[in-house]
């Protein structure tokens, strides 16, 4: 498997750990440098033949697709309502609602917003009111006829009430195993440690073998007073490491993925 790995626009910390990671195993790679904003290569990169996984920003997933490159970066099925319908009450919103931004109607107190796509159209956010989510989706509206614009009031969504959670872990999953695990938030404060207590750890792969989008994503697991809790699901392409073994995932695509 060949490495297309993104050189600028990520943490330059993870970009130079997975490269070194990389060369310890002999493994080849090509850095490419992305222009902001437009999702396109700033200068030709040349990637031989075969299979590509990439590992950047979801730009660098766009520029994988339009490049053709195979398998390239995972984001099949990663919909956070259908991941609510699969997982059902193992997932911390379980409870919510999902529909148009335009169409959301009054939230009882504060609220979780986030895009049910993982394209980030915008970072999940706490709306501490109504008013306040009003007036982002009043700014929203003033754009809604750009066709540049990343987020439309068609766009769907999910809200859902607060939820008190005590920590937040992340766990690779390649090819149905879970293969490296880091916590990256205790209470509300982000706190990474390699240290993932055994039963988080059992929840998550129970939770992939019961529904897994595809072959190489994250899941985000929270602690909560009711017991562990799947938060979301992201691509692995992009997921940032934390306290993970980088190592760990690096074998395990180069061992399990076409």
């Amino acid at each position: 498997m060949h490495w297309v790995v993104q050189q600028n626009l990520i943490n330059p910390v993870t970009r130079d750990h997975i490269l070194a990671l990389l060369q310890e195993r002999g493994i080849k790679y090509t850095l490419a440098r992305l222009v902001p904003v437009f999702d396109v290569l700033a200068e030709p990169i040349e990637v031989p033949a075969g299979p590509v996984f990439v590992y950047g920003s979801t730009g660098l997933g766009n520029v994988s697709k339009a490049m053709g490159w195979a398998p390239g970066y995972y984001d099949q099925q990663l919909d956070y309502q259908l991941m609510l319908e699969r997982y059902g009450d193992l997932a911390l919103n379980a409870g919510a609602t999902c529909c148009a931004l335009g169409d959301l109607q009054r939230q009882p107190g504060a609220f979780f917003l986030r895009p049910t796509l993982d394209n980030k159209s915008f970072a999940g956010v706490v709306m501490e009111s109504w008013e306040e989510f009003e007036e982002f989706r009043a700014n929203i509206a003033r754009i809604d006829d750009d066709p540049e614009a990343k987020l439309h009031l068609a766009d769907i969504v999910v809200a859902a009430p607060l939820t008190e959670i005590a920590s937040e872990y992340r766990f690779f999953v390649i090819a149905g195993q879970v293969v490296t695990g880091s916590r990256y938030k205790k209470g509300d404060r982000v706190e990474s440690s390699a240290h993932v207590p055994p039963e988080v750890a059992e929840f998550a792969q129970s939770c992939v073998k019961h529904w897994a989008p595809n072959e190489a994503f994250a899941i985000d697991i929270a602690v909560t007073p009711s017991g562990p809790r799947v938060i979301e699901i992201n691509s692995a392409n992009s997921a940032g490491f934390y306290a993970c073994d980088v190592g760990y995932i690096i074998d395990a695509v180069q061992a399990n993925l076409p």
